[in-house]
């Protein structure tokens, strides 16, 4: 449904439904993310205690690791249409991004619903929404041919599952003083 706006859109209404229906989604979201980004720092292995510790293709990886943890604690199926999620009957494509307001959109992803999912681990701070990805709020493009979402009109369209909140879940040795964690 590429011509929709977000205010009359019936598959992006049932599927952010279906979230909502779903609890504690401060809670879900907060537990999803803490764990791909631990697990990509994998602290008791690497010693590292932070993402920023983490090489380029590691920090990539977050995405994959929230992508299937998401899908592991909802139980999702794939896509019928290629995209991550299938949620309610709709194709739903996940995307993260450690920059506010950055998530790379491939070109797949046009006239699809995604799920956006932002944390700044440092600050414990996190948002997950909803959007039909649409080209008039598309920008940019890298060298995948993915682009971002227009600021501020892309990122206005977003329906907020989770509001930009200070309720991630800490980093404990991120928290710790240096001399503690270096200790």
């Amino acid at each position: 449904m590429p011509g929709l706006s977000s205010s009359s859109d019936v598959q992006l209404d049932l599927v952010q439904t279906w979230f909502r229906l779903q609890g504690d989604l401060v809670g879900i979201f907060g537990v999803a993310v803490r764990t791909a980004l631990d697990e990509v720092i994998e602290t008791a292995r690497t010693t590292r205690w932070s993402l920023e510790q983490c090489g380029n293709q590691e920090k990539a990886y977050v995405g994959v690791k929230l992508e299937n943890v998401v899908r592991g604690i909802f139980s999702f199926e794939r896509g019928a249409l290629g995209m991550d999620y299938d949620v309610a009957g709709i194709d739903v494509d996940c995307k993260w991004s450690k920059s506010w307001g950055r998530w790379q959109i491939p070109r797949e992803a046009v006239g699809h619903i995604c799920l956006l999912i932002w944390a700044d681990d440092p600050r414990s701070e996190m948002a997950v929404g909803l959007i039909r990805i649409r080209e008039q709020i598309l920008v940019g493009g890298n060298q995948d041919k993915k682009r971002t979402l227009q600021s501020p009109g892309g990122i206005s369209e977003i329906r907020w599952l989770v509001p930009r909140t200070p309720l991630l879940p800490p980093n404990f040795l991120l928290q710790l003083p240096d001399a503690d964690r270096s200790a």
